[in-house]
Order: structure tokens, then sequence, then C-alpha cells
């Protein structure tokens, strides 16, 4: 019994008790009350202005800020009802064509034994359906008229972006703008995409919805069919002209393997690749310098650093070849020589430091050995 009347005042206490609302940061006299504004709209509002790290309002600026939300919303709502006004409309055209198609089916059924009569059905639904007038200075996709050819084709491109490719080779402007009314309205299909559609309105809503208002014009679907309406033969010519230019510069090649451009110039095989990087000095002519190298050679020919020695007259009777090949025997010879002198005198500078370490150890022993016998 005691328990329960512990219960019963704690939810007295707590019923009385001034309860707070975290969120919208205001408090209320009882947990009723609270539970009752948790269902409120400014609840929501501010648990959404929460969620997006926001500060809450209270209960006077959010009665300010209603009507603003309310206009905004239905602001919001106008636009996404325009963009989807174009699907419906397409939607609504093809609930109608289904209709009519069914009706049309009936009808052939009821009539299966009057042949006659069907086929007098089908030509006066062919006459329905294809009741639009064909011409080039209508729009292909609103059934717009204009006076001249020229002004429907500007109004197509800058209403809706139509574009007629490769339009220097054009010759008939007036048969290609036909036939894309043609197939627009009496074939029913999409420029672009190539989709079939049961009434050309429907078609027409697609292109301008989907921005297929162009043409694909690409080979294997839709470049063939257009080509009446094009002469392509200046490019031809072109091509035969630099065609025939190139025949009369025809390359050469060499018994090597390497060719010869028209200009005189070599291309050359990449099987000699390891030659064609070789680069050789070329075959010295000046005076000056040959007399340099035979003084050279005969002055080297007097040192003492080993071969044969020589006269000015011997020296004089050989050729500039010769001469050269001596010096470069007489340099290799010097520098053997010299590495061989500078090798003795590392090894002698090492014994030398050898000797006068051994000489300071051995003095350093005896110290320590008499200073021992002093003790």
């Amino acid at each position: 019994m005691a328990s329960i009347a512990d219960d019963s005042s704690l939810a007295s206490t707590m019923s009385t008790q001034e309860c707070k609302c975290n969120t919208c940061k205001a408090l209320f006299s009882n947990i009723n009350k609270v539970k009752d504004h948790y269902r409120s709209d400014w609840h929501i509002f501010n648990s959404k202005r929460r969620a997006n790290q926001l500060i809450p309002l209270s209960k006077e600026d959010y009665k300010r800020a209603v009507p603003l939300i309310q206009k905004k919303a239905n602001v919001n709502k106008n636009i996404v009802n325009k963009t989807n006004l174009l699907e419906k409309i397409e939607e609504t055209i093809e609930k109608d064509n289904e209709i009519k198609l069914e009706e049309h089916k009936d009808t052939n059924t009821i009539n299966n034994n009057n042949p006659g009569e069907e086929e007098e059905d089908e030509d006066e639904i062919d006459e329905e359906f294809n009741t639009e007038i064909i011409e080039p200075n209508i729009s292909a996709f609103d059934n717009k008229t204009f006076e001249t050819v020229d002004e429907c084709v500007e109004y197509m491109a800058l209403t809706y972006g139509f574009f007629i490719p490769d339009i220097e080779y054009l010759v008939d402007l007036n048969g290609l703008i036909k036939y894309i009314n043609m197939k627009v309205k009496h074939g029913k299909i999409c420029l672009y995409c190539q989709r079939r559609f049961k009434s050309y309105y429907a078609c027409q809503a697609h292109m301008i919805s989907k921005s297929h208002c162009k043409i694909l014009y690409e080979n294997g679907k839709d470049g063939e069919e257009f080509d009446d309406f094009y002469d392509f033969t200046p490019s031809y010519e072109d091509v035969d002209e630099n065609e025939d230019e190139e025949e009369e510069q025809a390359l050469e090649v060499s018994p090597i393997g390497e060719l010869i451009l028209p200009n005189g110039k070599t291309v050359g095989h990449r099987a000699f690749k390891l030659y064609y990087k070789q680069r050789f000095h070329p075959e010295e002519n000046r005076i000056s310098v040959l007399t340099n190298q035979r003084e050279e050679l005969l002055r080297l020919g007097c040192l003492q650093y080993g071969g044969s020695k020589f006269s000015y007259d011997e020296l004089m009777s050989l050729n500039e070849m010769q001469v050269m090949s001596m010096l470069i025997k007489k340099q290799k010879e010097i520098r053997k020589q010299l590495v061989i002198v500078e090798r003795i005198k590392q090894r002698r500078d090492f014994i030398d430091q050898r000797r006068e370490y051994k000489s300071t150890v051995d003095k350093l022993r005896s110290s320590a050995t008499t200073t021992a016998k002093i003790r």
C-alpha cells in the first residue's frame, strides 16, 4: 500500500512540476501540455530547423513566418506543375489515340463480312490522321506558319535549337524541311531517337520535352535518308586533287631499306639505329693544328717515358693519320707511366705512415715499462 501511495504522489508532483521542450526552448505547466506541444506544427517546424543546425523560432516569430512559408510552398508547387505539364499532355494524347484505335478495331471486327466497307473505313482513318498540310514554311514542332522557309528555319533554331548539319553542302532546303514535316506528322517518328508514336501531337510533345528537336545524322541510323538533299562532290574533288599530288611525289626506297623523301632527305631504318647514334669527328685539315700535332709528337718522343725515339726527318716523312695514331699511342704511354708513378708514391707514403705509427707505439710501450719499474 505504501508503494502505491508513493507512485501516486510522484505522478501528482510530475503533473504539477514545470516541463521544458529542449527543441523549442519553451516551458509548460504539466506533462500533458508538453505532449500536445509535440504534436503541434510549431514543434515540427523547429525540429526540422534543429536537424539543419538552425536556431529555433519562438511562437510569435513562427506565427509571423507561417504566411511566408505557405507562399513559398505554393510557388514550388506551381513550378513542379509546369515541369510536368508536357508529360501530362503527352499521356492524355496517347490515351485518346488508344481509345480511337480500340474503336477502330471494334468496327473492324463487326465488318469482317464486308471487306469493301473495311477498306473504306481504313481510307477514312488514314485521311483523318494525315489531314495536316505539309509545307516547308511550316514549323515541324508547333505547326506555326511563316512567309518564307528561311524565317521558318530561323524560328525553329531560336525556339527549339534546331540545327541543320553540313549546311554548306545542302542543295535542297525546301525538300529537307518538307521531309522533316512528313516524318514528324505523317510518320509520327522522333527526329533524334527514331521512336514512333501513335499521334504526331505526342511526337511533338516528346521532342520538345526531351530536347530532341534535332537530326541525329549518324551512319547506320538516319544519315543515308538525307543524302538526296545534299551534294558532297566539291569535297570529293579536293580529295582527288590531294591524292594526285601525293601520287606525283612518290617515295623511293634505297637498297638497304631507307626511305628517300621527295625533298632529298633520308629516313633511316630502325635496324641501323646503332650506327645512326655514332658521331665521327671530321678529318682535320688545318695546317696549324697538324703542325702542333707533329711538334707535340716530337716533344713526347724525346721524353724518357719509354718507347722508341725518332728524329725530325722521320717525323716529317709520316702522313697525318700516322702522326695521329702515334700521338695517341704516346699519350696512352704517358698516362700509364703517370699511373704507375702515382701508385708507387702511394705505396711509399703508406710504408712511411706504418713506420711512424710503429715507432710511436714502441715509445709508449717503453715509457710504460719504465714507469712500472720505477713504481
